[in-house]
């Protein structure tokens, strides 16, 4: 009896990884349709995460098909893309701004909307800015208290 090559052995190795990533991503294409048709029955919006949730309790296994899985899968995005709704969510400025100054004037509401647009990185720098001046601004304000202590003393 003689040996396969090693060519032969891989090719049949290759053979049989393809056909495991084949029959894996037909399931996740089941199971992701699956939680689809459950989100819509009942009512829910359909987003990646409920699709995630709900895919768990369908699997057999309990693993479910991960958020990634369903972008990455042509057909399982085919499928979400199709039954999602685009999910519109409002900035809401007003608790943050509430919870940080009391009753908040519409200029401050205002304000709080135009630092919205800005990066992390921008107001990173800003609030900086705004630290350095206030250091100065109080540095001043010591040398100013002491002048006027002193004028009144007659020091």
């Amino acid at each position: 009896m003689t040996r396969p090559s090693r060519k032969a052995r891989s090719e049949a190795a290759m053979a049989g990884l393809k056909r495991s990533h084949q029959q894996r991503r037909n399931r996740s294409v089941v199971i992701v349709r699956r939680a689809i048709n459950r989100l819509q029955e009942t009512g829910s919006p359909v987003t990646l995460g409920r699709i995630s949730r709900i895919s768990r309790e369908l699997s057999d296994t309990g693993v479910g098909v991960s958020e990634s899985t369903i972008l990455r899968n042509p057909e399982c995005r085919q499928l979400y893309e199709e039954a999602a709704q685009p999910v519109r969510r409002r900035r809401t400025v007003g608790r943050p701004l509430a919870r940080e100054v009391e009753r908040p004037s519409d200029a401050e509401r205002r304000r709080m909307h135009y630092l919205m647009r800005q990066t992390k990185a921008e107001l990173a720098a800003r609030i900086i800015a705004v630290e350095r001046e206030l250091a100065c601004s109080e540095k001043a304000n010591g040398v100013l208290r002491d002048q006027i202590l002193r004028e009144k003393l007659n020091l």
